[in-house]
């Protein structure tokens, strides 16, 4: 509760708001114009000054963005946070692409955790098109709302867990830093969109562009490979098909290629088995298919440079 000293100070600062609520309805009574203009800003000064400190329901903590809640997180460090909750839903296995993003849905109204699960799971199911087999949440969604509860696991749990669920059970965390991702690298923190629609569009744009950096990632795995099965064609062509007057790739480009060739060794057979295309010299050690030209290469340069000498 506030000291005497504050409530004397939240008494006089009460009182000036009033004279100044009422100054402005005075200056603007008649105007159209005006009155439809500074009608929304007076309801929130209305709603400010009458508010108390423990007051159940909504208050207004920001008046540039009053649809800002209070949320309890029950943390030592930082036990309160302004803002509004979002649910984000990830696969429980390990893909090999990284874990994506399924759902994200920004929910106002500060809900309890166990009440939003049940619309969450339909808008996935109806966004992916796939039914979810289990689902894995925290110690938040005690007495949630899903209609088949026996689908749901909270962590801590002991009854009907077996080994695989337990193994799921700890993949949980996985989530974790995904969320971490989302509120450093992509905006989720600090939101700069007005209201509420703009609350529900940065939660989509965050899981949105936290999906397409693991798709660069993968795009630029797949370059290298390609890349270093374009230089391994170059080397194994022969004389004739080598001589022209441009150089694509230059001696340190063919060193560098030669160097991180074990790196993508695994990658190219993984990535071109999966593809059906896999070069017909790809089963082969990658490193050794690279070594073994390379002199012969350095040859075949230096007597390019003495022709071209020559013929000058």
């Amino acid at each position: 509760m506030p000291t005497s000293s504050n409530a004397r100070e939240l008494k006089f600062l009460r009182t000036r708001l009033g004279r100044i609520i009422r100054d402005i309805r005075r200056k603007i009574e008649g105007n159209t114009a005006l009155e439809d203009r500074f009608g929304p800003l007076l309801d929130l000064a209305l709603r400010v000054r009458h508010q108390e400190q423990r007051q159940r329901g909504p208050k207004v903590y920001s008046l540039h963005a009053p649809e800002v809640e209070c949320i309890g997180r029950g943390k030592a460090r930082a036990p309160y946070e302004f803002g509004c909750k979002v649910s984000i839903a990830t696969p429980i296995t390990a893909p090999k692409g990284g874990q994506f993003v399924l759902h994200a849905k920004a929910l106002h109204g500060n809900p309890y955790d166990g009440h939003t699960l049940g619309p969450v799971i339909a808008d996935l199911e109806k966004l992916t098109g796939v039914t979810v087999r289990r689902i894995h949440g925290d110690k938040g969604y005690r007495g949630h709302n899903y209609p088949n509860r026996f689908k749901v696991w909270i962590s801590g749990q002991v009854r009907r867990v077996t080994k695989a669920i337990r193994r799921e059970m700890r993949r949980r965390a996985a989530i974790e830093p995904v969320i971490g991702h989302l509120k450093e690298d992509h905006r989720m923190r600090r939101n700069y969109l007005t209201g509420r629609h703009g609350d529900r569009i940065n939660a989509v744009l965050a899981a949105a562009g936290y999906n397409f950096s693991l798709l660069l990632r993968w795009f630029e795995e797949l370059l290298r490979v390609l890349s270093l099965i374009l230089c391994h064609a170059l080397l194994a062509a022969p004389l004739h098909l080598t001589r022209c007057r441009k150089t694509f790739f230059t001696a340190d480009d063919l060193d560098l290629a030669l160097d991180r060739a074990p790196e993508w060794h695994a990658t190219a057979k993984a990535y071109f088995a999966q593809a059906g295309v896999l070069h017909q010299h790809t089963d082969l050690g990658l490193r050794h298919a690279m070594l073994e030209p390379r002199a012969e290469t350095v040859e075949r340069v230096g007597a390019h440079r003495s022709c071209a000498r020559d013929r000058r």
